[in-house]
């Protein structure tokens, strides 16, 4: 609670809290003369070529990072018009009745082109469908800006990737915008670690250890050094100094040597699931940084383009940070302010309503069954009997959330754990509850379609969506729920909401839950990634 009143953060609460415009519309949905004024409180726009070809949760990361980019900069974010969803819960010709059915290498992958001609089909959607913003973040779409400008919003290029020639030619009466770019190598050349700003240089005239200055620089040559490590080294060299328990002590010993802190987040995978819920520090060699304000706040020209792809192998935000208080508005952004369509949450809420009935109101479990690509691609269990040993995989994620919760309910939650993000306050639902029996149902989302399979999975005691969806709720969702990809949202609010989730370590959809989980307060011995 402490680091919470230091930063000056407000909790937060278990449901969506952002703002929208006055009238209730999508924060997107603005008109060319709310764009110009979106424009004219930043200093440009900011661009940069999407990877439309991902699948909805990646390209989720990559706006949370664009955001931090332009928010950074103080520019406005030019986003994707439309984004492509992948499955249709109904047969084609149905989708196809609401949104653009299209050839998913229309997105840029090539992925799909070895694939049957029907799994080759998506749908391009507006990617309003897919979530919502706070009305004061400085966005605007791709097609607005191509409006603003005189020009036809057909000229957006499907794949994501940024036109200069075609979105900067110049309709009548419209002046010139300049352009500036950033090649993909730019962004982080080897051995350079992108921050979000440098802090301030220490005078080259004050007096230094030459010895623990060579030890610093060795051992931090390579990238970043944990804070307990380089705690080591200065208090062997500064014996006689004042003991450097407290972490800016630490840090002020270390400036003047050229090492400065760096604020990250804990990572599975390479980051594949862009998890913010736990803090990592370290030190690295200020020479061996660059600063994304440093290099580029000072850029005159109308747009400022990043090209090339920047997501895949970095942490959330692609850069780290050299202040507590900039990584806490980063998960602030992720945590809070980038949240789920309308309906979603509501028919969510229902799901887990029902679930509860399901176990007499008992805690209920949820896990994340991975299959479809991930099946294609090797990155799930494979082999003979792959789904036999996958659903036993699942079983015993499921015994062991039914443990875990025994044991937080032996103690009645005395030692809750919160996720490290500040500002959070624990979700007391289950305290209290009865734990679940070993017949109890679970629930279960994936997008196995075998019936086959999903017959052996309900025969284990997993429900799916479909057994507790009713036709009420796709009528509060609209259109949007024929489609998995959409659908795919309620899932995760369902999992938000279970006492306990267990889920796929590489898969983006659990960094979603993970945050959201974390957001909603609940004990992170609850929260399982496998």
């Amino acid at each position: 609670m402490k680091i919470c009143q230091e930063l000056d953060v407000p909790p937060l609460n278990p449901v969506n809290d952002g703002a929208k415009v006055p009238d209730g519309r999508h924060t997107l949905d603005k008109t060319l003369a709310e764009v110009g004024e979106t424009v004219r409180q930043t200093t440009g726009y900011y661009a940069r070529d999407w990877s439309l070809w991902l699948g909805w949760n990646n390209m989720r990361y990559i706006i949370e990072t664009a955001l931090n980019h332009a928010i950074l900069l103080n520019r406005t974010l030019i986003l994707p018009s439309f984004v492509y969803a992948r499955d249709c819960e109904f047969p084609h010709e149905v989708c196809s009745a609401f949104v653009q059915l299209v050839n998913r290498a229309e997105s840029g992958s090539e992925e799909w082109r070895n694939l049957p001609a029907e799994d080759q089909q998506g749908w391009r959607i507006p990617i309003q469908m897919m979530f919502e913003l706070p009305g004061h973040y400085p966005v605007i779409t791709t097609a607005q800006f191509l409006l603003s400008r005189g020009l036809s919003p057909d000229l957006e290029t499907q794949n994501g990737q940024w036109d200069s020639g075609a979105y900067l030619a110049t309709a009548p009466g419209e002046s010139q915008l300049s352009l500036a770019y950033i090649e993909p190598h730019q962004y982080e050349p080897e051995g350079i670690m992108m921050v979000d700003r440098l802090p301030d240089k220490i005078s080259e005239e004050m007096q230094l250890n030459e010895p623990l200055l060579q030890s610093l620089h060795n051992l931090c040559t390579d990238g970043t050094v944990d804070f307990g490590i380089i705690r080591n080294v200065v208090e062997k060299f500064l014996s006689e100094a004042d003991p450097l328990d407290e972490d800016a002590a630490l840090i002020e010993a270390v400036r003047p040597y050229g090492i400065v802190p760096i604020y990250s987040f804990w990572g599975t995978q390479q980051f594949m699931t862009k998890l913010v819920t736990k803090g990592v520090r370290s030190c690295m060699r200020r020479d061996n940084m660059r600063g994304w304000v440093d290099e580029y706040g000072a850029v005159s020209e109308d747009v400022l383009w990043l090209q090339g792809e920047h997501h895949n192998g970095r942490p959330p935000a692609s850069m780290r940070f050299t202040s507590l208080e900039a990584r806490t508005a980063y998960q602030t952004l992720v945590s809070r302010d980038m949240y789920f369509p309308p309906g979603v949450e509501e028919v969510g809420e229902h799901i887990a309503m029902r679930m509860l009935e399901r176990v007499q109101g008992r805690m209920w479990m949820a896990v994340h069954m991975r299959r479809g690509d991930f099946v294609r691609l090797g990155w799930t269990i494979s082999g003979a009997n792959a789904f036999d040993a996958h659903l036993e995989r699942v079983k015993y994620q499921i015994t062991h959330g039914r443990r875990v919760l025994g044991e937080l309910a032996k103690d009645r939650w005395a030692n809750f754990q919160l996720a490290d993000i500040p500002g959070v306050e624990a979700w007391e639902e289950w305290i209290g509850a009865e734990t679940p029996r070993d017949d109890d149902p679970f629930y279960v989302a994936t997008d196995e379609k075998d019936p086959e399979y999903l017959a052996k999975l309900r025969a284990e005691g997993g429900l799916l969506i479909s057994d507790l969806i009713t036709p009420e709720d796709r009528q509060l969702l609209g259109p949007p729920s024929v489609l998995t990809d959409f659908m795919g949202l309620v899932e995760q609010a369902v999992m938000i909401r279970a006492a306990f989730w267990a889920g796929h370590g590489i898969s983006s959809v659990s960094g979603t839950v993970g945050n959201q989980r974390a957001r909603r307060g609940c004990d992170v011995r609850t929260t399982a990634l496998d």
